[in-house]
């Protein structure tokens, strides 16, 4: 079971984080508007805006009905629990306790009737892979799936003052934009 742990963790850091852009950077992606279902991807985009953070507690669930054991689910969980995501249109800001960084993305195709954005995460470097992800989208949760074989990353809605709590977490020196 350790590899489903290993691979959450890795979709974290390498799926939803990578590839990683400089703050600065900013990639050409495709509006909503120019994909052949922009009104829907817009209206899924929209709920999308905002601050996240792992739901720790249903990932948990969610790894023990996979099969993990316990204790390997909740340290993953309290691994994911100290990252924050900030979504704006375009562009997902992430805070860990390794530093910031920014990920542009671009929608690929929207399902609205699903609650489904399938989208890519955007590197300025063209030798770094571009990750496909799909995100489901139900009330005030996200769930991320990646490849094959990777566990969903579960998000949550926060609001700005557990964001800033989240994000006065990540260490000064490291933290760009």
């Amino acid at each position: 079971m350790k590899n489903i742990a290993h691979s959450t963790i890795t979709m974290i850091a390498l799926a939803i984080l990578a590839p990683a852009a400089e703050p600065e950077a900013k990639p050409d992606a495709k509006p909503a508007a120019e994909i052949a279902n922009g009104d829907d991807a817009k209206q899924l985009e929209k709920q999308v805006i905002g601050y996240w953070a792992p739901d720790a507690e249903a990932m948990v669930k969610l790894f023990l009905d996979m099969g993990m054991p316990e204790g390997e689910g909740q340290a993953v969980a309290a691994q994911t629990s100290k990252i924050t995501f900030h979504v704006e249109l375009g562009k997902v800001h992430v805070y860990t306790e390794q530093g910031f960084t920014v990920v542009a993305y671009e929608i690929l195709a929207a399902d609205k009737a699903a609650g489904s954005l399938k989208v890519r995460a955007i590197s300025p470097d063209p030798a770094e892979k571009k990750q496909e992800l799909e995100l489901l989208i139900k009330d005030q949760q996200i769930t991320v799936t990646g490849g094959k074989g990777q566990a969903p990353f579960l998000l949550k809605k926060i609001d700005e003052a557990e964001f800033l709590k989240r994000k006065a977490a990540v260490p000064a020196n490291r933290v760009g934009g």
